[in-house]
């Protein structure tokens, strides 16, 4: 397992969203295997990124945010079964809680697009 903080950092929820979705040009949604949303009620792209926006705009002190990470697995663990979603999921919830953000809003997706499974975490630093 692989823990990546890309170098550039989104500057907003809805493109990042609707990216990680699959839902803008050159994208396509079959990339998805799942998503779940995290403190949310809704894995709808700019459903959750409105929700998100408007708990980052009660700050007055953070001026960046969005926050994107990978955790990106080996392909072998998958092809001998030990990465599934249930467990990828496990594992998100995991990294969510050792970096002391399973009480912050985000989406998770997990996406088959590349032979490394991943998951990428769209996270609102506002709590």
């Amino acid at each position: 397992m692989r823990f990546k903080i890309p170098a550039r950092q989104p500057r907003g929820f809805t493109g990042t969203a609707k990216y990680l979705a699959g839902h803008t040009k050159g994208q396509s949604p079959d990339r998805v295997e799942w998503c779940i949303a995290h403190n949310m009620m809704t894995t709808d792209p700019e459903a959750a990124a409105a929700i998100m926006g408007a708990t980052a705009a009660r700050s007055v002190r953070c001026q960046q945010p969005v926050y994107h990470f990978v955790i990106t697995f080996d392909p072998k663990d998958r092809a001998a079964g030990k990465i599934g979603p249930d467990k990828m999921q496990s594992i998100a919830g995991q990294v969510l809680e050792r970096m002391g953000l399973k009480d912050y809003q985000g989406l998770i997706y997990a996406h088959r697009d590349t032979k490394h499974p991943h998951m990428h975490f769209l996270v609102n630093r506002v709590h």
